[in-house]
Order: C-alpha cells, then sequence, then structure tokens
C-alpha cells in the first residue's frame, strides 16, 4: 500500500538542551503520518499531543478536549508526582474509542499539573500485518490488545491501567490507581488468557483450552474481548497462540457466528485451508446472513 507523505517532526526543542540541529542520529522521530488500512490518514509510532491540534485530528480532538467536565474536586484527592509517577498512553487516531477519551485523559493530566516530559503517547496501526503495533513497538511485552490503554507506572512499575474506558470515570479511575485502591478494568478474561499462553510450559491442546474455558468462563462478557487479543496475536505472526485464542472464544461463545468467522481467518491466515473452510461452515450454519463467512468460502472453495 502506498503510504503518504511522512510529516517527521524530530525531536527537538521537546528533547531538554538540545535543539534540532543537534538532535542525535539515534533520536526517536515523532508525529509519523501513514494511511490506514481503509485509506484514511492516521498517526503512527511516538507522537506528540500537538500532533491531535492538526486536521484531521483537530476534528475530533478539539471538541471532545472542550466540552469534558473534570470533577475537580474528586482530584483534589490526588497528588502526582513528577520525580516517580509516568504515563503512557497507547491509541490510535482511526479508533472511536481513543477519539473519545484520550482528549478526556489528556485534559486530566492538565488539570493536575502533570508535565509532557511525564507522559508518552504511542499510536499504533490497524494494517492486518502490524495490528496494533507501533513502527519502534513500544507496545512489546505491554499486552495492549484494546486501545486506548493507559498505563501508570510508579518508579517504572506499574501500578494499575485503564483499558479502552473508565470503568466509573477518569477521575474515580485515576484516583483509585494512584491511591493505591483496589481496581481492576471492565476487561477480565483477555489478562487470564494472556497469562495462560505466555506460560512457557502451556500446553494449547482442545482439553486444555477447553478447562481454561470452563474455569474462566464467569470472567467472559462478552466474544469480542478474546476476539481483539486474538487479532493482536495474528499481526505478531503468533498463529499457533492466536487460533488458541479464538478457538477458547467459540468454546466461550459457541452461539456467536463472529467467534467462527474469526477462527476461520486465523486458519486462513496460517495456511490451513480445510480448518478455515470448516469454521468458516460453522459461523454460516449459525447465522446464514453471515455474507462475509460466505463470500471467503467462495474464495477457498476456488
Amino acid at each position: 500500500m502506498k503510504k503518504s507523505l511522512l510529516s517527521l517532526v524530530i525531536l527537538g526543542s521537546l528533547l531538554v538542551g538540545c535543539s534540532q540541529k543537534n538532535v542525535p542520529q539515534t533520536a526517536t522521530i515523532i508525529n509519523q503520518e501513514a494511511l490506514d488500512r481503509d485509506g484514511y490518514q492516521m498517526l503512527i509510532g511516538v507522537c506528540s499531543k500537538a500532533s491531535m491540534l492538526r486536521e484531521p485530528y483537530k476534528s475530533w480532538y478539539e471538541p471532545t478536549y472542550n466540552a469534558y467536565q473534570l470533577d475537580t474536586l474528586l482530584l483534589q484527592k490526588v497528588k502526582p508526582n513528577t520525580e516517580t509517577d509516568t504515563y503512557t498512553i497507547f491509541m490510535a487516531t482511526w479508533c472511536g474509542d481513543s477519539q473519545k477519551e484520550v482528549p478526556k485523559f489528556l485534559k486530566m493530566l492538565r488539570h493536575l499539573n502533570v508535565p509532557q516530559a511525564n507522559y508518552k503517547i504511542v499510536m499504533v496501526d490497524n494494517q492486518y500485518d502490524r495490528y496494533k503495533q507501533s513502527p519502534t513497538h513500544e507496545e512489546r511485552g505491554q499486552n495492549i490488545f484494546r486501545v486506548p490503554t493507559f498505563v501508570i507506572n510508579r518508579n517504572g512499575a506499574e501500578i494499575g491501567r485503564i483499558i479502552e474506558h473508565p470503568v466509573e470515570n477518569f477521575e474515580k479511575d485515576f484516583t483509585k490507581i494512584m491511591n493505591g485502591e483496589s481496581y481492576s478494568s471492565s476487561f477480565k478474561i483477555q489478562p487470564k488468557m494472556h497469562e495462560f499462553i505466555e506460560n512457557q510450559k502451556v500446553d494449547l491442546s482442545d482439553n486444555a483450552l477447553k478447562q481454561f474455558a470452563e474455569t474462566h468462563k464467569s470472567l467472559a462478557n462478552k466474544m469480542g474481548e478474546l476476539n481483539a487479543y486474538g487479532y493482536v496475536l495474528l499481526g505478531q505472526k503468533r498463529y499457533t497462540e492466536a487460533i488458541a485464542v479464538l478457538k477458547t472464544n467459540t468454546i466461550l461463545f459457541p452461539e456467536n457466528d463472529g467467534t467462527y468467522d474469526s477462527l476461520g481467518e486465523a486458519y486462513m491466515i496460517a495456511g490451513k485451508k480445510d480448518l478455515a473452510i470448516l469454521n468458516y461452515e460453522k459461523a454460516v450454519k449459525l447465522n446464514p446472513k453471515a455474507d462475509g463467512s460466505k463470500k471467503m468460502l467462495e474464495k477457498l472453495r476456488g
């Protein structure tokens, strides 16, 4: 795919004591732009807050930022420490939830006088082979499966994260995390699945996946949680793990045609044509109006 002319801004004035002409060759390149998989302009990689103040991003950033009414009384209960506390925001300009939530979070940080040096904004891609990845892979090892994800660190260690959207609102969620109160996101089963998948001695047999599903089914609120995780693994070309996750989703949601459609796509990408056809057929059987699955069956059958 052809990419738009990159708008590259070298870290200059953003690097303390370093003018742009003196930026070392290893300096991070920020505010890169490319085309997303639908042909629209997007930001990728490490970006500044200022990158969202120009079009086409300004059209959604500014109205949300200006309209959000902070609970300033509640925020009096939290005192960020600029020496110990840092924040990483994983987001995407192509993502509706990022457009809705990130301006609110940044407005809260500004109200709390958190300097820009204490937070990093990382934009991820939506191309299938780079799904939810940044060019320099800041997401690696961070278990980013939904965006936006707001990772809060103290002394270099994570103390909490807000995934996709707050459970209550940013002020309440943030205050709980910063003050060490009990907090968990609305996503429950993915962290367990991630822990299971990353176990070096993991057994990914059908029986093991069925046992996992049975043990954790009470945490599975909607099929989209593991579905998103499966596609992240596909983008990383971890086909065995992606198939295991998406297969688990069919066990948890056996009446949802979308789970079989996704598993069929994973098998297709992994080069397992017969299993891809089998799962697309299951999707169509559950939902005769599943046009996407029908089209893939026609393609695979030739």
